[in-house]
C-alpha cells in the first residue's frame, strides 16, 4: 500500500508532453477510454507497484487456474496520492454522476476512491461476467447517504500481453442475476459482446456502475482470458 501511495503521489499534473484526450466508448452509454492519461515511465512504475502488492513472483504453474478473488489485491492509499491523477483526469469527467442525476462530482482531489484494487492476471486468468457494485458512503447522520461511486476506473498499466480484453456484452433483461445482483446466471455464451477495449498502457477506462436513480446503466463486463503474457 506504501509502495503504491508513494508512486502515485510522485505523479505531477503537468508533467505529459501531450494532455489526456476522452475517446466515447461506442455501445455502452456512459463509457469512455482517457488516452495517454500517464506516461510510460510512470506505468513501468505502476506495473511494479502492482507486483510488490501480490508479493512478487506468482506462487502458481501456468497450469493452476486461480479463484477470481486471486486476481487483485486491495490497497488503501491516502487521498494526497491521488491528487495530481485526479487534476489530469477531472477535465475529462463527467460533472454529474448521470444524465438525470444532479449529484455532483466530488470536490478536487477527492473524485478517485483511496480503495484500489491492484489485478495481475497470468495466461490461462480471466475474470467472470458481473456488474459492478457501488460504493456508499454516510458520513454525516447513520443510513442517511452523504455520497457514492457511479463510475468505474481502470488503469492499465501495461500492454505486452495477448488477449485480456475488457469486455462489455449486450444488456438482456431475461437473463437471471445472483441475489446481490452482481453475476448472472447464464453460460458465458449466452452473453452477447457489445464492446470490447484493448489494454493500452498508459490509458485509464472509466464506465458507470451502481443503480443509482438518474445514472447510466451499469454494464456487464469482464476481464476476458489472458493467452499470453502478463497483464
Amino acid at each position: 500500500a506504501e509502495a503504491v501511495g508513494d508512486l502515485l503521489a510522485s505523479m505531477v499534473a503537468s508533467s505529459l508532453e501531450e494532455a489526456p484526450r476522452r475517446e466515447e466508448v461506442e455501445a455502452v452509454p456512459g463509457a469512455f477510454l482517457v488516452r495517454g492519461a500517464f506516461s510510460a515511465s510512470e506505468g513501468a512504475l505502476m506495473e511494479k507497484a502492482v507486483r510488490l502488492a501480490h508479493g512478487g513472483s506468482a506462487p502458481r504453474v501456468a497450469s493452476e487456474l486461480r479463484r477470481d478473488s486471486q486476481h487483485h489485491r486491495a490497497v488503501h492509499i491516502p487521498q494526497s496520492a491521488l491528487v495530481a491523477l485526479a487534476q489530469r483526469l477531472r477535465p475529462l469527467m463527467p460533472t454529474t454522476a448521470g444524465p438525470k442525476c444532479t449529484a455532483k462530482l466530488e470536490a478536487p482531489g477527492r473524485e478517485i476512491s483511496t480503495f484500489l484494487r491492484c489485478y495481475r492476471y497470468l495466461p490461462g486468468d480471466s475474470s467472470r461476467p458481473h456488474f459492478d457494485r457501488s460504493f456508499v458512503e454516510c458520513e454525516h447522520t447513520p443510513n442517511v447517504m452523504s455520497s457514492f461511486s457511479a463510475y468505474s476506473l481502470l488503469l492499465y498499466v501495461n500492454d505486452d500481453f495477448e488477449g485480456g480484453e475488457t469486455s462489455f456484452f449486450q444488456p438482456d433483461a431475461a437473463i437471471p442475476v445472483s441475489n446481490k445482483g452482481l453475476t448472472p446466471q447464464c453460460q458465458r455464451c449466452d452473453l452477447i459482446v457489445a464492446a470490447s477495449v484493448e489494454p493500452r498502457a498508459g490509458d485509464v477506462l472509466v464506465f458507470p456502475h451502481g443503480l443509482h436513480p438518474g445514472c447510466y446503466p451499469s454494464p456487464l463486463h469482464e476481464g476476458s482470458l489472458v493467452t499470453s503474457g502478463e497483464k
